[in-house]
């Protein structure tokens, strides 16, 4: 009976477990995850935090399915590989041998060296532990305003969830915009303007110099420029990195991420990885690329599962499109979405739907190669798969995002939407 350990319970790990005893009907299977509670939707979380989601709702499989499949749970941190004797070690002592393998550890949030950072009340915004915590937080003194340094994805979702739960939020921003790296000057723009529309406060270009401390807690926020903020917490959102840290000492080849290949086994042939902890070849990109966010992690997962239990299956591609909120923003980023040089060009609607609306797509020889849409995300799905199966636009080029021309009908015949073959 061949011996399956998965280290992570993120949605890659989650959907590893699944892909493996579809395919094994008797192999055994342990999942580690370093958080007590059972696999749930991370992109989730907003919604929790503000109510939207009860906490039945933000788990993503019943609770007796892994009971079911006999997949046995481990509360606990990995903390050392042996590949020569195919063992994993977790920090309490306890030691699990396995035949295959799969790393998904996700990513964690960094946080700089700031003064004062060990202070109560200063958060990364991560897991449901952190969110459980920072919501208790900013009720205990909803009169002072949290303040989230960084305005990147994460740190606009929890300005959004200050909205939902009734207190202010500043923002502290490094760059001279928000939504730095992965939106343009022009997106950017927009979401500056719906931010103020809802009066969050936002500095830009200045950052955390220290905190200060009242009773063991944080009390405020002193600024490169001098500011002092009061505040009820800090929340730190500036960026995470992958969690590589259980292959250090090993061989399997690492960079900042494990690099995988197209069947998500790394230079180890019973070692597999997948999440955000992988990089993986991305045919449209023509080069190594995270498998990060939700929908290629659980690609990933399934793929790194069935492969594993003995399967050849093959991951086209790890950046197709994320789909999300910003804010309260809905937003797609297709394929290589920040492409720039002197052959690529850009394509925009000159009459987005909503206030805040961008559409934008990237084409490189006439062939769709990245977007970025921000509150009208029509055809988002076409436009995919016209960047898919690269298709020409050549002939209707000028017409690709005007508001009576449907991208669906320059699909070739029999097109799916896919990830793997």
């Amino acid at each position: 009976m061949r011996r399956y350990l998965i280290i992570g319970n993120g949605v890659a790990g989650l959907a590893a477990a699944l892909s493996i005893r579809e395919h094994d009907a008797k192999g055994d299977i342990t999942l580690v995850g370093d958080e007590a509670h059972p696999p749930y939707f991370r992109a989730g979380l907003s919604e929790w935090m503000h109510g939207a989601l009860g906490d039945d709702e933000l788990q993503v499989r019943p609770s007796a399915l892994f009971e079911r499949l006999r997949v046995r749970e481990v509360v606990g941190r990995a903390s050392h590989l042996d590949v020569d004797a195919q063992t994993v070690t977790l920090d309490d002592g306890t030691t699990f041998e396995w035949d295959k393998l799969l790393v998904a550890t996700g990513a964690r949030p960094f946080v700089p060296p700031w003064p004062g950072k060990e202070l109560k009340n200063v958060f990364t915004y991560r897991t449901w532990d952190d969110c459980a915590a920072i919501k208790s937080a900013v009720l205990a003194q909803p009169d002072k305003p949290a303040v989230i340094v960084g305005a990147g994805i994460l740190g606009l979702e929890f300005a959004w969830d200050c909205k939902g739960l009734g207190v202010g939020a500043v923002l502290l921003v490094r760059e001279p915009k928000v939504g730095s790296p992965i939106f343009d000057d022009h997106a950017a723009d927009k979401l500056l303007q719906r931010l103020q529309d809802d009066d969050v406060v936002v500095h830009l270009e200045e950052e955390v110099e220290r905190f200060e401390g009242e009773g063991g807690a944080v009390a405020a926020v002193i600024t490169t420029r001098g500011r002092r903020i009061e505040c009820s917490a800090v929340v730190a959102a500036i960026g995470v990195a992958p969690e590589t840290s259980l292959f250090t000492g090993t061989r399997i080849a690492l960079e900042r991420w494990v690099k995988v290949d197209a069947h998500l086994r790394t230079s180890h042939p019973d070692v597999y990885a997948a999440g955000d902890v992988a990089t993986v070849f991305d045919p449209m990109l023509q080069a190594h690329a995270p498998t990060r966010t939700w929908e290629p992690s659980y690609w990933g997962g399934r793929i790194a599962g069935e492969n594993m239990a003995g399967g050849s299956k093959q991951y086209l591609s790890c950046t197709m499109m994320n789909a999300s909120l910003v804010y309260d923003l809905k937003y797609v980023l297709l394929g290589g979405f920040l492409s720039h040089g002197p052959d690529v060009e850009t394509v925009l609607d000159p009459t987005p739907q909503g206030k805040y609306g961008v559409r934008k797509l990237l084409l490189k020889d006439d062939v769709i190669i990245g977007g970025t849409f921000l509150d009208d995300r029509r055809h988002t799905l076409a436009y995919r798969q016209l960047m898919q199966t690269r298709v020409k636009v050549t002939a209707f080029k000028e017409r690709l995002l005007h508001a009576d021309f449907d991208p669906n009908l320059a699909l070739p015949k029999g097109t799916l939407d896919y990830y793997f073959y």
